[in-house]
């Protein structure tokens, strides 16, 4: 399981994205993910979310999809998993476990149910769900960050047209272009500066062109001995 700690080593490695990043919901070992306007009753396939946008409506008894404001992408040595948060346990708000595969990235469709007699509620920005992180024994062969996992194939059936055409433009979001966002997020900037001296200077000394040639270079010569 990864630690608080752990987690910001993975971000400035690159292993780990989230877009965008708030420190504040990363906790000793879990990452509270925050709600979007994006919600869908399963019931009648309609929105969940109020007229003003900034509500999210969760009859008695039904189950609401949910994505979440972020997007995340993990390498093909971190896997997750989705967990209820107590805070809303405790009003009756249950969401279904669910994983995150490696090489995985998108923005998380998570599920919630109310279980209580009476309307619930979840604010457009509000922490709903907390994702735990794992290393994994062995790299990963499956998963791949070429396609966007937005789950498209599932929401398609949504009735709302005008979410739909956000939602694909949503889809197009390339891993590279997450990275890049990412990268411009306060809160990243800020990570980076607190990170230790040897590790800029490694990054900036693995990036030079002249390294790449050398590496290369020794490769080469390794190859030729081998062979």
């Amino acid at each position: 399981m990864l630690s608080n700690k752990d987690i910001r080593k993975e971000i400035l490695k690159n292993n780990l994205i989230i877009h965008p990043l708030n420190m504040n919901h990363i906790k000793g070992s879990t990452i509270n993910l925050t709600a979007s306007k994006f919600a869908w009753n399963i019931s009648n396939k309609k929105s969940a979310t109020c007229k003003n946008k900034d509500t999210i409506q969760i009859p008695p008894g039904k189950t609401v999809c949910i994505l979440t404001e972020e997007s995340i992408a993990i390498s093909h040595k971190i896997a997750g998993t989705f967990h209820s948060r107590v805070s809303f346990v405790t009003k009756g708000l249950a969401t279904y476990a669910t994983t995150l595969d490696p090489e995985w990235f998108g923005y998380p469709l998570i599920s919630v149910t109310n279980h209580s007699d009476e309307k619930k509620y979840i604010e457009v920005g509000e922490s709903f769900v907390s994702l735990i992180l794992y290393y994994l024994k062995k790299p990963a062969t499956k998963g791949s960050k070429e396609s966007n996992s937005l789950r498209y194939d599932l929401i398609k059936d949504f009735e709302d047209q005008k979410e739909q055409k956000e939602l694909k433009e949503l889809q197009k979001q390339s891993y590279r272009s997450l990275l890049n966002k990412a990268k411009k997020d306060p809160d990243y900037e800020e990570l980076y500066n607190e990170k230790p001296l040897s590790l800029k200077r490694m990054n900036l000394i693995s990036k030079h062109p002249l390294i790449s040639v050398f590496i290369a270079f020794i490769l080469g010569l390794l190859a030729a001995r081998v062979f």
